[in-house]
């Protein structure tokens, strides 16, 4: 039997078994496109009723309207090109000085660190100077500090030392 189909080849069974199936493939091809299912309707976009508020629970306070938030911020700008404001008289510039706590004296903040998340910051006072944290007081062992006044906070991001005295005076710091 010969495998080629061709003009010569007449009646071969194997040109008729590959013509045939063929011939049903193709008519599949050429199908009605009218079978198809219709389209889904759109779904109607239905507005969600307003929230009804929740009831208060003891121990918490509600949060303010999204309104209420708005209402809250100032409207417009500070005018860049406005003057500057007027200088402070010589007599609230002396009650403010005698309101402001003294500083100890000649101590200077020099840094601050993050070491293993502890926050340091290091201090000259007199002829000594050395790192201190939070909750350090001065005199003792450590002479870097004045004595009676202690490290109440160390702001490493601000570069910021906050000291606070005996007498509750606190006087800030800075780089």
């Amino acid at each position: 039997m010969n495998l080629v189909c061709g003009p010569g080849v007449r009646g071969s069974v194997f040109c008729l078994s590959l013509a045939l199936p063929l011939a049903g493939l193709l008519t599949a091809c050429g199908s009605n496109t009218s079978q198809l299912p219709p389209p889904l309707p759109r779904p109607r976009l239905v507005k969600p009723a307003p929230l009804a508020p929740a009831p208060l629970v003891a121990g918490f306070t509600p949060l303010p309207s999204p309104e209420a938030v708005l209402a809250a911020l100032p409207k417009g700008r500070v005018d860049p090109f406005a003057a500057p404001p007027a200088p402070a008289t010589a007599t609230a510039t002396a009650a403010a000085a005698a309101a402001k706590p003294s500083a100890p004296p000649a101590l200077r903040l020099t840094g601050v660190v993050l070491s293993n998340g502890m926050a340091q910051a290091f201090v000259d006072y007199g002829n000594q100077s050395g790192p201190v944290v939070v909750g350090e007081k001065g005199g003792g062992s450590i002479a870097w500090l004045p004595e009676g006044w202690r490290v109440a906070a160390i702001d490493v991001q601000q570069g910021q030392l906050l000291l606070q005295a005996d007498d509750g005076r606190r006087v800030p710091y800075q780089l």
